[in-house]
């Protein structure tokens, strides 16, 4: 009996050893330069594989065993980087992802994003298109199965632009649809569920500056798309001195269609809560309501189709 008990002894001593030493090792194994650029470079390639452009990953730092920071990532097309973020960084539950095989990220965070999206004449792609192609299924019939949950997704310190090259930019104090420049882009959401064919978003906050001047407070709304409807609710929209609370908007996509042109032969119903509007907020879109110290309150309630709006 006490051979037996040491023999047990023995073996707990050695697990629980091996319960230390292990992620230890694992960490210690990966926080090694020679590792992190192995890491890094495939990164690089297999994004670059996946794309169909250049990616370049500056590093990737893995911390075991559910969290991944990555830095420094650029997305470089037809020589001109079209895409850069600081840093990516996000956290995962490992135990759905073994039982069951569904993803849940606990964040995910995008800090310092820049985006430059340009074609050179109005008729002429996106420079990203290609991007946007190869991304596409290449079998549309195949049945991809997937659940993914994104617990809070948060973007910093983001900017955009849009531009065709070809067109001569406008007043800078007026918006200019062929000249778009966002900056200081906010966002924080939620993502309980993303499957084949179904989308729910939970966005609490949305933020951003126009180069014209304009400028959003806030945009929040809960966000869902299935085969059958999509529906927000919750919209509302803040500008400096403005503000417009939604009631539920419902698009029904009759069995069928094509999403993209559901929009086109249903009706949708658009209702305000809340219509409140001071013109000077819109002086990017037509300068003359600078000098118009106005307040609107407006009971919007409205029928909208391609047809005919009521």
């Amino acid at each position: 009996m006490r051979r037996l008990w040491k023999i047990f002894r023995a073996i707990v001593s050695v697990l629980l050893l091996l319960a230390v030493i292990l992620p230890a090792a694992i960490y210690v194994l990966l926080s090694l330069e020679p590792v992190r650029k192995a890491i890094s470079d495939t990164a690089s390639r297999e994004l670059s594989n996946l794309l169909g452009a250049e990616v370049n990953v500056g590093s990737v730092r893995l911390h075991p065993f559910d969290r991944a920071t990555v830095r420094d990532i650029s997305l470089v097309v037809d020589g001109d980087t079209t895409a850069y973020i600081s840093t990516v960084s996000a956290a995962f539950e490992i135990l759905p992802l073994i039982s069951s095989g569904d993803i849940i990220l606990d964040y995910a965070l995008l800090d310092g994003v820049k985006l430059a999206v340009w074609r050179d004449t109005p008729k002429t792609p996106l420079n990203i298109a290609p991007i946007i192609a190869r991304l596409r299924s290449d079998n549309p019939g195949q049945e991809n199965t997937f659940s993914l949950r994104i617990n809070s997704v948060v973007i910093r310190r983001a900017d955009a632009t849009y531009d065709v090259r070809s067109v001569d930019r406008r007043d800078s104090l007026v918006f200019d649809p062929a000249h778009i420049a966002v900056s200081g882009l906010a966002v924080n959401a939620d993502i309980p569920h993303i499957s084949k064919g179904e989308v729910t978003v939970n966005l609490d906050h949305l933020s951003f500056a126009e180069s014209s001047g304009f400028t959003l407070d806030k945009l929040s709304g809960n966000f869902s798309l299935t085969p059958s409807q999509i529906s927000v609710c919750n919209l509302k929209i803040a500008l400096p001195e403005s503000e417009i609370d939604f009631k539920p908007i419902v698009l029904n996509i009759p069995d069928g269609s094509d999403l993209r042109r559901a929009p086109l032969s249903e009706s949708i119903g658009v209702k305000t809560s809340r219509f409140d509007i001071y013109l000077p907020d819109f002086k990017a879109f037509a300068p003359v309501l600078a000098d118009i110290d106005t307040r609107l309150h407006i009971d919007l309630d409205a029928t909208v189709s391609a047809q005919c709006a009521h």
